[in-house]
């Protein structure tokens, strides 16, 4: 981000907001979510509270770097809104409580 003249302007990760770091330009904001993927396919959870972002919020945005592990395959990618909303969603875990 801070090489397409973006500036970090804080670290929400212990904030519980739904991103991870928070960014500055020109007086436009960018909320955005890491995700570090091991492997090359760029494949992903988010919580409860990124995807409400996922819908809510214009300024987010999902950086998945991909080959994480590896320095030789790192490759980064920029998702925005629109690519998250019309990815392919499948539901992956569900919350129980016992009363």
């Amino acid at each position: 981000m801070t090489e397409w003249g973006w500036r970090l302007s804080r670290d929400c990760q212990a904030l519980g907001v739904g991103y991870d770091l928070e960014f500055e330009r020109d007086g436009t904001f960018r909320h955005v979510e890491v995700k570090g993927i091991a492997g090359n396919q760029v494949e992903f959870n988010l919580t409860a509270l990124e995807w409400r972002r996922v819908l809510v919020d214009e300024s987010f945005m999902v950086v998945a770097v991909t080959g994480a592990l590896s320095p030789t395959t790192t490759r980064i990618r920029v998702l925005t809104r629109d690519q998250l909303q019309a990815a392919e969603r499948s539901p992956v875990q569900y919350r129980l409580r016992l009363r």
